[in-house]
């Protein structure tokens, strides 16, 4: 099944932006984060946003993927399955001193941080079962949010760190979903035919993006954060998935093509001025911008 196959991709990659000042004073390049199996295995890379200055961060043994920035930009939690299971993991910036946060039965992925840096939300899995978690960025007090009889992940905080977005469903029937950040008040979003995954938050805190196949192929759309005036942002031909604002949230990268030959493209937030930023060998997946940096 097509959504399928590109929620497992979903699962198995992650792109990052981090987007310097425009106002006038100095700030450090724009840089993007992201896994690429350019090396033959995914690895996670960082580059300037224009695409340039590619590096690596990551090593074998093992896959990494699934990058996020910390809120001051100097750590990035991580999956890996280095040790043999599923596993999120903590760097700093630069790939040094690596740390992992989470330890079987339960194996782990899709983590992000909430706006004050001490959280990490993510996907967990006990058991065959995905739920989503939260627990403090050293690991600690690890505690189930989601007890849904269907499958959670994809966990987005909100800019306040009030709510936290997700997906929830069975593949073709998977829909965004919205909740306290205690796991209270789950609302439900989107309700179109085809599914909706990979939800995120606008920096304003007003809108989300997402993907969805109500009209047939995966592609960006926004919509309030009531679920209401839902618009698309691409089109055809090919999928477009995993879209993540940046900063100013002027700006949307996101990955276009299917898992395995997918590359990272930047737009507008009105869906115009498209350009791509990664090309072969490999694909390369799944943005996720990451925050202003002043230079000094």
């Amino acid at each position: 099944m097509l959504l399928k196959r590109v929620c497992v991709a979903l699962a198995a990659v992650t792109v990052l932006l981090v987007v310097g000042s425009h106002d006038g004073t100095a700030s450090s390049p724009d840089k993007i984060a992201f896994e690429s199996n350019r090396d033959g295995i995914l690895q996670i890379y960082v580059m300037n946003s224009d695409g340039s200055d590619i590096i690596r961060l990551t090593n074998r043994p093992g896959e990494s993927m699934s990058a996020a920035f910390s809120p001051d930009g100097r750590k990035i939690a991580f999956r890996s399955n280095r040790g043999g299971t599923d596993q999120i993991y903590i760097m700093s910036a630069d790939g040094s001193h690596v740390i992992r946060l989470t330890n079987p039965p339960l194996a782990a992925g899709e983590p992000a941080f909430s706006p004050d840096g001490r959280r990490i939300v993510f996907t967990g899995n006990h058991n065959g079962e995905l739920q989503i978690y939260v627990m403090h960025t050293d690991g600690s007090s690890v505690t189930r949010l989601t007890r849904s009889s269907e499958a959670s992940g994809s966990p987005a905080f909100s800019p306040d760190g009030g709510k936290i977005a997700f997906q929830s469903g069975r593949y073709e029937h998977e829909q965004i979903y919205v909740m306290n950040a205690d796991g209270s008040h789950v609302t439900r979003l989107t309700s179109a035919p085809g599914a909706s995954i990979g939800p995120v938050f606008s920096p304003d805190g007003r809108s989300i993006a997402f993907t969805s196949s109500r009209d047939g192929d995966l592609q960006i759309y926004m919509m309030t954060v009531d679920g209401s005036h839902v618009v698309r942002l691409t089109n055809p031909p090919g999928i477009s998935v995993s879209p993540t604002f940046n900063p100013d949230g002027r700006k949307i990268a996101f990955t276009h093509g299917y898992y395995g030959s997918g590359q990272v493209i930047i737009m507008n937030v009105d869906g115009s001025n498209i350009v791509p930023l990664t090309n072969p060998p490999g694909g390369s997946y799944f943005p996720k911008f990451g925050p202003k940096v002043a230079g000094d």
